[in-house]
């Protein structure tokens, strides 16, 4: 047999039906800007000292070159698989599928885990802020019940078996219905940052205060203190440049959707669409959240914020005894209000971001990438039929089933320990990718010269895409440093974290090499059309 029959078929059979507007919208609701109210107690609870709004300020430039680099690799090898493609292609069919399964892995796994954020992040912070405002004391009783709840396990993964059977169906739609559903998330979180906005700076820092005091059971000066006991254990009062840098970890994995379109290139209309999508997502990401960090830090307090997140986060007392909620803004804007549709709007749209990033966009990138494999025949061929709508199907289906087994994973087992930190592993990816857009106008001289103009634009003697390749290659060393870095506190990464970045790591290639041989053993030399463009 001969190249042209190591792909399935003469087209990929995806249709282009995703225009521009709507791979900006859908790059940032995966990037789920309200997971900021969940990655700021995080990472000022990991990191005490943090100022957060700096950290930010830090991410954005450094995301939007990454960004660049990324959209123009898309330009040039616009195909279904990301990663896959543009590495494979350019360094080694392995390594590509090293990168492009240990992304789809984390995908994977954030499925279960962050769509099983909802009961927990998204449900008990509402019931509990609910119990705050509640005019009796035997309705705040009941609110207080309802957010204990959250944390069985066994309702939990009820609640998130339900919510990703939809998110299925919505993918089953189609990516018009993908995009549908984006529209509606994407509305709902603006109108809810608004309000948060507008309520909480209402109150402003004096009012906080007034309604923490006056409703929490504790005092802002009591969690403070309690805070202050824990010095001996790491916590640190005081602003330090060390503890800002590690915080940008957070705040990195809130970005990491610019990339989305990348996955799903097959069905993006245009070519240019892919820059400017993975740009404005990242844009939008500036304009919309950075002023979470820094409105929250300004109306709560970089005192209350570092003290309630580190006694939260690592579970010193002082703050438990108080309340079932984890320390977010979404429960800490009851403390500023006692507009129960206010409450109810904001913690709503976190709930609908961890639904629509992680139960609608994920799996269906997560799909794209399944079906890439097939196509290049990793996988059985059957993966890659399409229904008549042009959905890969088969490839959906193991979504729904791989998901809900990461989603038992989640909440009946700890085997997820080692994606805790998923952002080591994937800034080695991103490594990796910089490494293949340097050298992929030299290394691949006969893609690159056919790619559109602006994707092969020099500056001076230098390629631009090999210019962002070298900042991106710097920022994912920033990124595994900080994410080897003990930090501000005594917070080690385990041995067992390690093992099982590196055993997902290895899986690829491993998998690739099995693949090939089994073919070459059929007569199908598949590792010489992985040199070649997929069929669009």
């Amino acid at each position: 047999m001969g190249e042209d029959k190591v792909f399935l078929r003469t087209a990929s059979g995806l249709v282009k039906n995703i225009s521009g507007v709507e791979a900006v919208l859908m790059n940032v609701v995966f990037m789920g800007f309200l997971f900021a109210f969940i990655e700021l107690p995080f990472a000022a609870g990991l990191f005490p000292g943090a100022q957060l709004p700096i950290s930010a300020l830090l991410v954005i430039p450094a995301s939007l070159a990454i960004a660049v680099m990324y959209g123009l690799f898309t330009m040039s090898m616009p195909r279904t698989g990301g990663e896959y493609v543009f590495v494979g292609r350019t360094i080694h069919p392995s390594v590509g599928f090293l990168v492009n399964f240990y992304f789809s892995a984390v995908l994977w796994s954030w499925i279960g885990s962050v769509v099983g954020w909802v009961p927990i992040y998204g449900l008990a912070p509402w019931f509990s802020a609910l119990a705050v405002v509640a005019p009796s004391a035997s309705q705040a009783t009941y609110w207080i019940n309802m957010a204990a709840l959250m944390y069985d396990p066994f309702v939990g993964f009820a609640i998130t078996f339900v919510l990703i059977s939809i998110g299925t169906l919505v993918v089953y739609g189609g990516s018009k219905w993908v995009i549908r559903a984006s529209y509606v998330i994407f509305a709902v979180t603006v109108v809810a940052i608004i309000a948060y906005f507008a309520t909480i700076l209402g109150a402003g820092h004096t009012g906080f205060v007034a309604g923490f005091d006056a409703r929490s059971g504790t005092t802002v000066a009591a969690v403070e203190t309690a805070a202050l006991a824990q010095v001996p254990n790491g916590f640190i009062a005081t602003p330090i440049f060390l503890a800002t840098f590690l915080g940008t970890l957070h705040i990195f994995l809130g970005t990491l959707g610019y990339s989305g379109n990348a996955w799903c290139a097959g069905e993006v209309k245009g070519t240019r669409t892919h820059l400017y999508a993975m740009i404005g997502a990242v844009v939008i990401f500036g304009i919309l959240v950075w002023p979470i960090y820094y409105i929250t830090y300004l109306v709560f307090g970089f005192d209350f914020i570092n003290a309630s997140s580190f006694l939260a986060t690592l579970g010193y007392p002082g703050w438990y005894e108080f309340t079932w909620a984890y320390s977010m803004p979404s429960y800490l804007i009851a403390f500023t209000t006692t507009n129960v549709w206010i409450i109810g709007l904001v913690n709503l749209a976190v709930c609908m971001v961890c639904v629509g990033s992680c139960g609608i966009v994920i799996p269906f990138l997560y799909t794209r990438n399944i079906f890439a494999w097939s196509f290049d025949r990793l996988l059985p061929s059957k993966i890659a039929d399409l229904d008549k709508r042009g959905n890969p199907v088969w490839a959906i289906l193991i979504m729904f089933i791989t998901a809900q087994f990461a989603n038992f994973l989640t909440f009946f087992t700890g085997v997820f320990a080692f994606l805790l930190y998923s952002m080591l592993g994937w800034f080695i990816g991103v490594f990796i990718l910089s490494i293949a857009a340097i050298w992929f106008p030299y290394r691949r001289k006969d893609i690159f010269d056919a790619a559109p103009p602006l994707a092969k634009k020099m500056i001076g003697p230098i390629p631009l895409i090999s210019l962002f390749g070298i900042l991106s290659l710097f920022v994912s060393i920033w990124v595994i440093v900080a994410s080897l870095t003990p930090g501000a506190i005594a917070f080690f990464v385990s041995v067992e974290y390690i093992i099982g970045m590196v055993i997902t790591l290895i899986i690829g290639p491993v998998w690739y090499f099995i693949a090939r041989a089994y073919w070459q053993s059929k007569g199908l030399p598949i590792h010489l059309a992985h040199k070649e463009l997929p069929p669009e």
